[in-house]
């Protein structure tokens, strides 16, 4: 069923990922910014500017880590500790962005996309 998956190059396979993986970081924040912010959409504007600075850093992140190699290579503790890793110097990134643009109060946003994307981007490793 999936044979068709795995004949693909290494090349096409790491844009899958990659791929994969920002769809499954853009729903985190959203999931975490309506978890969290509810209806105020008076900070938004500068949230999802921070998250369009962090999101290829992020990206990045996950490839000097290792990640997609490791994803490709094999599936275990190295992915997934690459996965943690990652989320978290994420979260780092998007908690300094905000503070550098000046978005207060949203520390609990950042925890959640953090717990969010763990769930989301780590779950499937």
């Amino acid at each position: 069923m999936l044979a068709w998956l795995l004949a693909l190059p290494r090349s096409v396979k790491r844009i899958i990922s990659v791929g994969i993986d920002t769809f499954f970081l853009v729903l985190s924040l959203a999931l975490a910014y309506l978890l969290t912010q509810g209806q105020e959409t008076q900070q938004l504007q500068p949230i999802v500017l921070a998250f369009v600075i962090a999101l290829p850093l992020t990206l990045f992140i996950f490839t000097k880590l290792g990640l997609y190699r490791a994803v490709i290579r094999y599936v275990g503790q190295h992915a997934l500790g690459a996965v943690l890793f990652g989320i978290v110097l994420s979260a780092i990134v998007l908690a300094s962005l905000f503070a550098v643009m000046g978005v207060h109060d949203r520390t609990n946003l950042v925890i959640v996309y953090a717990l969010v994307a763990l769930v989301t981007s780590g779950g499937f490793v």
